[in-house]
């Protein structure tokens, strides 16, 4: 994916303004910065739920580039079982995988009848990465995909995204800096709405905090 140019604007004068960036493609890239950087923004933009109010233009791969977005907040059926909602999924999704089989892969055999809103909101977070585990994407993007979940499946996670990206890119924003030195190729910083820098992954923490919070080299 080639952002020749996005350009979008919100009334209190805050704009994103991102020109000439290559997404490659499969690699796992992390997209970071501070809060209000505008990574939400890019990210819903690229995936179709936000539509720039300037300018897009962005060039893809194929003309039936597919595009898998996890926001950070993301509300589920919480009046469903787990089996219920796997379910639905199920019948009005193209996924080849049955109902036991997802069940199984998110290890929720013992909760398959428990109602959504009895779960912890780790188990929750687990539910709304279904489509990720289960259907084709060209590119993936998570918002946050680590945020309550615990350290086990932080780490089945991390195995999943790494099979993942043999077929598809992933874009992923999280807060959880040492998660993304483990995981990820490259990153994107941005800061005020702009790309502040692109680098590669050197697996240190230190370098990438001071790419992000002391400026490019």
């Amino acid at each position: 994916m080639n952002i020749r140019k996005i350009k979008h604007e919100y009334k209190k004068g805050f704009s994103l303004e991102v020109e000439n960036l290559e997404i490659p493609s499969n690699k796992i890239i992390g997209l970071v910065g501070e809060n209000g950087a505008g990574k939400t923004t890019l990210m819903s933009i690229l995936s179709g739920f936000m539509k720039a109010n300037k300018v897009y233009e962005v060039e893809t791969e194929k003309k039936d580039f597919t595009i898998g977005f996890i926001p950070s907040e993301i509300k589920i059926y919480d009046f469903l079982t787990v089996e219920e909602f796997v379910k639905l999924f199920v019948d009005f999704s193209s996924t080849e995988m049955s109902v036991d089989e997802i069940i199984s892969l998110l290890e929720m055999e013992e909760k398959r009848k428990t109602s959504i809103d009895e779960l912890s909101q780790g188990m929750q977070k687990k539910l709304t990465l279904i489509p990720i585990m289960t259907k084709k994407y060209d590119l993936i993007i998570l918002d946050e995909p680590f945020n309550s979940i615990d350290v086990k499946y932080i780490y089945k996670l991390k195995q999943l995204l790494q099979n993942i990206k043999q077929r598809a890119t992933i874009l992923i924003s999280s807060h959880i800096l040492d998660t993304l030195v483990d995981l990820c190729d490259d990153f994107i910083v941005l800061d005020a709405g702009r790309v502040k820098d692109t680098f590669e992954n050197t697996k240190t923490i230190t370098d990438m905090e001071e790419r992000i919070f002391e400026g490019s080299n």
